[in-house]
């Protein structure tokens, strides 16, 4: 009869601990965090086996600048710089 009550009280100690930590972790860290960490644990070398697998696609092409630039926006950034060689202000 105590063994039973202790083992109850004990049971009660630790939900109760269990309630508290988890309503701490949720007042720290956003709602979806706590469960990411409750249903996938911690990070792991494994973690490709878990997570449903999502198909890549190919990037579109990347945008290609003109190789030279109008001589004007040369003019206007040499101006704006107050450096009398552009291209020496560039290499300081």
């Amino acid at each position: 009869m105590i063994a039973t009550r202790v083992l109850g009280s004990l049971a009660i100690i630790v939900i109760g601990v269990l309630v508290i930590s988890l309503a701490a972790a949720l007042l720290v860290y956003p709602a979806e965090y706590v469960y990411r960490v409750l249903v996938w644990q911690d990070s792991d070398a494994f973690d490709w086996q878990k997570f449903p697998a999502h198909s890549l696609d190919a990037a579109s092409p990347a945008y290609q600048f003109e190789t030279a630039p109008n001589p004007r926006v040369k003019e206007l950034f040499e101006q704006l710089s107050g450096a009398e060689d552009w291209e020496s202000f560039l290499e300081e």
